[in-house]
């Protein structure tokens, strides 16, 4: 980790970009990709409790939040390119990653053309196809008793056939649907969160309409990794159990094993 790390919320300039950051607490770097597009850093702001482990690195994807850029330059190239960017300039080697909805896609991409620089790669409630969640969710929404007009609305939403002034008005039709607890809304992290965000309809807009329509990396992805990469996943799979039962304790496990 640099001994120059600024703590705290900053911009920095990455390639064509000043981009949003919030750097905080010590230890080995984690990265969040927020959700969205065309929301910011504060929707992953519950999890800053885990600067007490690590060094936590929020930031706003261009043309998102407070970041800067035209609309038109969020490709993957650019939005990965840019994340790696912010990896050099703060000064590590390698970085943890997390990514939400949106932030998964970019995390997934960034994992692809980046690998080399993941130390580990946690996805939230994303996927790797985005055919699926524009064609089906507002039939989940219909199925879950939503009005015929909110129905249609969520159909322009997830599509990228609105205004940007259309964003927020047709997203608050069915927010709840995206909280298992309706009251989770009012918790005090989403509250402060709420007050902080900075929504960029623009950025919504161009992300679904342009930027997600016919987006995968599934063709990018085997079903057989045992076969297509063997050393790589004996390896893991070593890694992962010796340190955990390590941490368990080894004669514990062997004592399991044998009575099996």
């Amino acid at each position: 980790m640099p001994n120059d790390k600024r703590d705290g919320m900053t911009r920095i300039a990455v390639r064509d970009v000043s981009l949003f950051v919030k750097v905080m607490g010590h230890e080995h770097p984690l990265v969040f990709m927020h959700g969205g597009p065309g929301l910011d850093y504060t929707t992953l702001s519950s999890l800053e409790p885990l600067a007490e482990q690590f060094t936590l690195v929020f930031y706003d994807h261009r043309c998102n939040g407070r970041s800067t850029g035209p609309v038109e330059s969020m490709t993957w190239e650019n939005l990965t390119a840019d994340a790696d960017a912010l990896r050099g300039t703060l000064g590590y080697d390698k970085w943890a990653v997390v990514g939400h909805s949106f932030g998964g896609h970019v995390a997934l991409e960034y994992a692809l053309r980046y690998r080399e620089h993941v130390s580990h790669l946690v996805l939230l409630d994303t996927a790797g196809d985005a055919w699926w969640p524009q064609h089906n969710a507002p039939e989940i929404l219909r199925k879950r008793g939503y009005r015929l007009s909110t129905v249609e609305a969520a159909r322009r939403f997830y599509n990228g056939q609105l205004r940007p002034a259309d964003v927020r008005p047709i997203v608050m039709k069915f927010l709840g649907a995206y909280f298992y607890h309706v009251r989770s809304l009012a918790s005090p992290a989403a509250v402060r969160a709420g007050f902080r965000l900075k929504m960029r309809p623009e950025a919504h807009v161009f992300g679904f309409g342009q930027l997600l329509p016919g987006w995968t990396v599934m063709d990018r992805a085997g079903h057989n990794p045992q076969d297509e990469r063997p050393a790589e996943v004996i390896e893991v799979i070593r890694r992962f159990l010796t340190t955990t039962y390590d941490t368990a304790g080894s004669s514990h496990w062997r004592r399991e094993v044998r009575t099996a």
